[in-house]
């Protein structure tokens, strides 16, 4: 059986700007592994371990309150409070 390999680039870091130009990337965090057959298993380990439907309703639960919000924060203007991050 051949093993195919595979690259993976898992983050990038880059300067803003460096020697007059935007976006200079300085670090690579790579992966070079065999098509994804040890992560299979490890993948395997943590369904077999984890309550993957009760993660995944969370995470729909999570996503429905974003998009239709029960709650608000107001603000009384004599109090002058920061102004809230954008989302």
């Amino acid at each position: 059986m051949a093993i195919t390999y595979k690259w993976t680039i898992n983050q990038m870091n880059a300067h803003i700007e460096a020697d007059g130009k935007q976006n200079v990337i300085f670090t690579v965090h790579w992966t070079y592994s065999d098509d994804e057959a040890f992560e299979n298993v490890v993948i395997g380990w943590l369904e077999g371990a984890l309550d993957v439907p009760s993660m995944a309703a969370n995470i729909e639960a999570q996503i429905a309150k974003q998009i239709t919000p029960v709650n608000e924060d107001l603000y009384f203007t004599w109090q002058n409070p920061p102004i809230p991050p954008v989302e």
